[in-house]
C-alpha cells in the first residue's frame, strides 16, 4: 500500500491529547508558527507558552519508531514572509530535540500560513504519496497568499491530499478566511475556541485511526428556511427554520453566486438563539441567497437554501457600529421623503401603538443627533410619516442598548467649602451633570451642588464641597431618553479636619519586555484608553531605555507601546492604586517597522493624502527609530515618532490683517501624518477646531489636537503619536532656542513632562 505522510501544522496551539491506537504511525512535521500573535494570550497565559509547554507533553506520547521532524517560520526575521525553515529533518526518536528546538524559538514574524502548507506539502512529495496537514491556527493569512486558492490547487494537483484546520479562537469571519483551505481539498474545519475543544479537534485528527484520519460519510440531515422572497436595504427580516441545530450551525445571507460553504458573510444570526432567526439586510440591492449552515463532521455544509431579493427602499435608518450606551449620544443616517412633519422615534418596539421615548424631526439634518435610552436593552428607531390625517412607520431597525463605562473618582474626605476635582466616565451627553447630595438621598432634584458635564470633553468637573460637616454622595445624572437616571455615585466626607485635597494620586507602574528581548533598547509610551475616569495626559520617553522603566499614573487602563528597532511592543494594562504594577508588554506583528504599511485610501507607501509623497514634506521619520527635529526658523523642536511625517512649521496669522501688518502667531501651525497604517492625523495649534473633531492637550507649543479618524476612531496608534509629540513638543524664539544650555533643556523637559525618563 501506499506510505501515509502528515503534517502538523501547529500555528497557536496546546497540542495535548490522548493517543489512541492508529493504524500506522505516519511520518510528521511540524510546523510551528512563530510570528508575534504567539504571544496573545489565552486564560492569561501566552500562547507561545502553552505552545512549548504541550508540543513537549504530546511528542513524549509518539512512539519512539515515528519519524517526526519540525518546520518553523517567522522565528528569525521581523516582518519577512520568506522567513520559513525545516528545523530538523523527519527521523525517528527527534521528539525531544524538537521540543529543545521549539523551546528556544523566538516568535517575531509575519503568518505566511499558505506558504508554509505548499512547503510542507511539497516537501512531502504530496503528488506523488498520500499526504495530511492539520493546520492549528490563532491567525490568518498576513502575507497576501490566498488560502481558498490554495486549497484548490493542492487538491488538483495531489494524488490523495487532504488538509484539516483548527481555528484556535478565531471569530466566525477569521475562521472562514482558513476554513476554505480544508473544505477545498476534502478536509474539515474544526472551530476550537478553548483548550478542551482544541484537544478534542487534535484528537480527531492528529492522532486518529487511520492513514488520512478522514471521516466516515455521515448522512446529510435535513433543514428547512421560510423567510421573505424579497427585503429592502438594510432591514431586519426573520425566518422561520427547522435543522439540525447544532452547536455552531447558523443561518447567513450571501450574494447569489455564493459556493463556499464558509463565506465570511457579516449577515448572520446563529440557530442556538432560536428560530424565528432574526437577519440584517445586506445594504446593497440585488440577488441573495439565505442560507442553513451544518457544522457536521465533515466540516461546514450547506444543507438548506432560499432566494432573497434585495431591492433598495424610500426608506433607511443606519445606526452607528458596535454597543451603544445607555444615555449616550448618536449620530443616526437616515433615508426617506423628508416630509414637513416626518420624523425618528426610538421606542420599545417597532409599533404604531408604542410611545415614542424620543424623537427628533428629519428637517435639513442627516445625520441627525439622537439621545439613547437610560436603561440597558433592545430598542426600535423608527422613520415616522407623518402626513395629513395619518401616521405610519416608513421603516425600523432593532437598537441594543448597553449600560456601557460609568466611574467617578473624587476625594474621599474634604473639608467645608472646599473646592476640588471629579473625573468622571460615561454617556457625556451635554445635559448630563455631576451632583452632591446628602447620603441615602435618591431623589434626581434638590441637589446641594452640580456641574454640567457639557461639550467640554472628558476632562474632570470642579465641585464645592457643602459648608456643613457629614455625609455626601456625589452622583452622575444622565439626562438620557425616557427620564433622569442616577447611573453611578460614590461616598464622600465632609470634614473640617480632613487632609489637604492632593493635586492627583498618582501611583508607579514598570514596563519591561519579555525575557527573549532582555537587552532590546525601548522607547516607551503610555495612553490612557477613554471611557474611564482618568486624566486624557499621555506619558512618553525622549528616549531609548534597556531593561525596565518606571513612571507615575492615575489608576486606570492605558494603552502601553514601546518602539524597538525591529519590533514594537504593546498591549493594554490596568494601573491599581493597590496592585504590583509590573507588566511584560508584549511584541506586536502588525506594527512592524519593517512592514511595509496597508494604504487605507489607495495611496502607495510614498504618497500622502493629498497625493504628495511622504519624503517630500518637511520633516519625515520613515525608519524604525522616533526622530527628534528642530526646526531653526520658528524655534519649534519635537521628537517625530516612527512613520509620521511633518509640515513646515508655519507662524503665518490667518487674517490678511494680520499678515499685512507682520505680525506672528504666539506657536507655529504644524499638521502631523501618519505615513500608512490609518492615516491618522494630528495639528498643532489648528486655526479652527470643534470638539467633534477629536480632543486635544496642551504642550509646550501650544495645543496638540488629534482629528478623529472615522475608519479607526480609537485607533491606540494614533493617541501613542499624540503622546509622544506632547511629551516633546518645545517652542522658544529662535535666538532663544540657540542659547539654552543641556541643563535648561532638561530642566524645561522636566516641567513639560514630569513623568519622563530623564537622559542619562
Amino acid at each position: 500500500m501506499k506510505r501515509v505522510f502528515a503534517v502538523l501544522l501547529a500555528a497557536a496551539m496546546g497540542l495535548c491529547a490522548q493517543a489512541p491506537q492508529a493504524q500506522e504511525s505516519p511520518r510528521t512535521v511540524i510546523v510551528m508558527d512563530g510570528s508575534g500573535s504567539m504571544w496573545g494570550q489565552i486564560d492569561g497565559r501566552p500562547k507561545l507558552e502553552i505552545a512549548r509547554e504541550t508540543v513537549g507533553k504530546v511528542l513524549a506520547q509518539i512512539p519512539a519508531e515515528q519519524e517526526i521532524g519540525l518546520l518553523a517560520y517567522g522565528h528569525r526575521r521581523k516582518g519577512d514572509c520568506g522567513d520559513i525553515e525545516l528545523v530538523v529533518e523527519p527521523a525517528a526518536g527527534t521528539g525531544g530535540l524538537i521540543t529543545d528546538k521549539v523551546n528556544g524559538m523566538r516568535f517575531l514574524g509575519k503568518t505566511p500560513l499558505s506558504q508554509a502548507v505548499l512547503v510542507a506539502a511539497e516537501s512531502l512529495r504530496y503528488g506523488e504519496e498520500a499526504a495530511t496537514v492539520v493546520l492549528v491556527t490563532d491567525g490568518i493569512e498576513t502575507c497576501q497568499a490566498d488560502p481558498c486558492a490554495l486549497g484548490m490547487e493542492l487538491e488538483a494537483n495531489g494524488l490523495d491530499f487532504t488538509t484539516h484546520v483548527i481555528g484556535f479562537g478565531l471569530s466566525q469571519e477569521e475562521g472562514a478566511q482558513v476554513a476554505c483551505l480544508a473544505e477545498n481539498t476534502g478536509g474539515r474545519y474544526f472551530e476550537a475556541r478553548n483548550a478542551d475543544a482544541l484537544i478534542d479537534a487534535l484528537s480527531q485528527t492528529v492522532l486518529s485511526d487511520g492513514p488520512a484520519a478522514k471521516q466516515a460519510p455521515v448522512p446529510t440531515p435535513k433543514a428547512s428556511l421560510d423567510g421573505p422572497e424579497a427585503a429592502a436595504i438594510t432591514t431586519e427580516i426573520n425566518v422561520d427554520w427547522t435543522g439540525p441545530d447544532s452547536v455552531e450551525d447558523y443561518l447567513e445571507i450571501v450574494p447569489a453566486t455564493e459556493t463556499a460553504a464558509t463565506s465570511g458573510s457579516r449577515n448572520y444570526a446563529y440557530t442556538k438563539d432560536g428560530s424565528p432567526a432574526k437577519l440584517i439586510v445586506p445594504a446593497d440591492q440585488g440577488d441573495y441567497l439565505i442560507r442553513y449552515i451544518w457544522q457536521g463532521p465533515n466540516g461546514r455544509e450547506v444543507i438548506a437554501t432560499a432566494p432573497l431579493t434585495v431591492t433598495d427602499s424610500e426608506f433607511a435608518i443606519s445606526l452607528p457600529p458596535g454597543p451603544i450606551q445607555a444615555g449616550s449620544v448618536i449620530a443616526v443616517d437616515w433615508k426617506g421623503p423628508n416630509g414637513p412633519l416626518d420624523y425618528l422615534a426610538i421606542r420599545t418596539e417597532a409599533s404604531t401603538e408604542a410611545a415614542d421615548i424620543t424623537y427628533a424631526y428629519t428637517g435639513d439634518t442627516n445625520p441627525l443627533e439622537m439621545v439613547t435610552p437610560n436603561e440597558p436593552g433592545t430598542y426600535s428607531v423608527l422613520y415616522i410619516v407623518e402626513g395629513t390625517g395619518e401616521r405610519r412607520i416608513g421603516v425600523s431597525v432593532p437598537l441594543s442598548v448597553v449600560e456601557g463605562t460609568i466611574d467617578l473618582r473624587a476625594p474621599a474626605a474634604v473639608r467645608p467649602d472646599t473646592g476640588f476635582s471629579v473625573a468622571w466616565a460615561g454617556p457625556g451627553s451635554s445635559q448630563d451633570y455631576i451632583d452632591i447630595v446628602p447620603a441615602g438621598y435618591i431623589e434626581t432634584y434638590g441637589e446641594l451642588k452640580y456641574a454640567y458635564i457639557g461639550g467640554e470633553g472628558p476632562g474632570p468637573r470642579e465641585l464645592s464641597a457643602p459648608s456643613d460637616a457629614g455625609a455626601y454622595w456625589i452622583r452622575y445624572i444622565s439626562e438620557g431618553a425616557g427620564g433622569r437616571k442616577v447611573l453611578h455615585q460614590i461616598e464622600l466626607s465632609v470634614d473640617p479636619d480632613a487632609p489637604d485635597v492632593p493635586t492627583s494620586l498618582l501611583v508607579a507602574a514598570t514596563f519591561d519586555v519579555p525575557a527573549d528581548f532582555a537587552g532590546t533598547p525601548v522607547q516607551w509610551s503610555a495612553v490612557p484608553l477613554e471611557g474611564q475616569a482618568v486624566s486624557m495626559d499621555a506619558w512618553a520617553m525622549n528616549e531609548f531605555a534597556t531593561g525596565p522603566v518606571s513612571g507615575n499614573f492615575e489608576p486606570g487602563v492605558y494603552s502601553v507601546r514601546g518602539d524597538a528597532t525591529d519590533v514594537v511592543f504593546t498591549g493594554a494594562v490596568t494601573i491599581s492604586a493597590d496592585g504590583d504594577n509590573r507588566f511584560t508588554i508584549l511584541p506586536d506583528e502588525t506594527l512592524s517597522p519593517t512592514t511595509t504599511p496597508d494604504m487605507a485610501d489607495g495611496h502607495g507607501p510614498d504618497d500622502g493624502a493629498d497625493g504628495t509623497p511622504w519624503a517630500d514634506y518637511a520633516y519625515s521619520c520613515l525608519g524604525d527609530q522616533n526622530c527628534p527635529h528642530t526646526d531653526a526658523a520658528s524655534g519649534l523642536s519635537f521628537t517625530l515618532p516612527a512613520g509620521w511625517v511633518a509640515t513646515s512649521p508655519d507662524m503665518t496669522p490667518a487674517s490678511a490683517g494680520a499678515q499685512a501688518a507682520g505680525e506672528q502667531l504666539e506657536h507655529p501651525y504644524v499638521e502631523f501624518y501618519e505615513a500608512g497604517g490609518n492615516m491618522n492625523a494630528l495639528y498643532l495649534n489648528p486655526r479652527q477646531w470643534i470638539a467633534d473633531n477629536g480632543p486635544c492637550q496642551t504642550t509646550g507649543a501650544g495645543e496638540l489636537c488629534l482629528f478623529r479618524n472615522d475608519a479607526a476612531p480609537n485607533d491606540p496608534a494614533a493617541f501613542m503619536a499624540m503622546g509622544a509629540l506632547q511629551a516633546s513638543l518645545i517652542h522658544a524664539a529662535p535666538a532663544a532656542a540657540a542659547a539654552l544650555s543641556a541643563d535648561e533643556v532638561e530642566s524645561l523637559l522636566d516641567r513639560l513632562a514630569p513623568n519622563r525618563i530623564p537622559a542619562n
